[in-house]
C-alpha cells in the first residue's frame, strides 16, 4: 500500500482502472450509454479514493484518563464547637379585642361658651354640645 501514497504511480494505477473500464464495457457491446455510465462510476470511486488519500485524517490521541482525587481525609480536632440552639418564638398572644365585652360610655362635654375649643355659632349662641350615650360594640 506504501507504493500507492507516491502520486505518480497512484495517478498510473487509476488511469489503467478508467481504461480497463472502458475497454471490459466495449467488449461486452453495451453501447455508448453503457460504456460512459460505467466509466463514470469507476471515475467517481477514484475521485473518492484519492480524495481521501490526499487529506488524511489527523490522529489524535485518546485524552489521557482523568485522575480522581482521592477521598480528602476529615479533619481531627480536640476542639468542640458547641452552637447554641436558637430560642424558640413565643406563641401568639389571643387576640384581647374579641374578649372585650360592650360598655356603655358617657361623654360630658362643659365649657364657657367664649371658650377657643368649643367656639360660638354663626348665631352667636353657645354650641356646647348636649351629653349622649355611645356604646362600644365588637364588631
Amino acid at each position: 500500500m506504501n507504493a500507492l501514497r507516491r502520486p505518480g504511480l497512484r495517478f498510473l494505477v487509476e488511469a489503467v482502472v478508467i481504461v480497463l473500464t472502458a475497454v471490459v464495457t466495449g467488449l461486452e457491446h453495451l453501447g455508448a450509454w453503457g460504456i460512459g455510465g460505467a466509466v463514470a462510476v469507476v471515475w467517481a470511486i477514484v475521485a473518492v479514493i484519492e480524495y481521501s488519500l490526499s487529506h488524511p485524517r489527523e490522529r489524535t490521541e485518546p485524552a489521557p484518563p482523568i485522575e480522581t482525587l482521592p477521598e480528602p481525609e476529615p479533619v481531627v480536632s480536640d476542639a468542640v464547637r458547641v452552637i447554641p440552639r436558637t430560642p424558640e418564638p413565643a406563641p401568639a398572644e389571643p387576640d384581647l379585642l374579641s374578649e372585650l365585652e360592650p360598655v356603655a360610655v358617657v361623654v360630658v362635654v362643659e365649657g364657657d361658651a367664649t371658650d377657643s375649643r368649643s367656639g360660638t355659632g354663626d348665631d352667636g349662641g353657645d354650641t356646647t354640645l348636649p351629653a349622649r350615650t355611645l356604646s362600644a360594640s365588637t364588631p
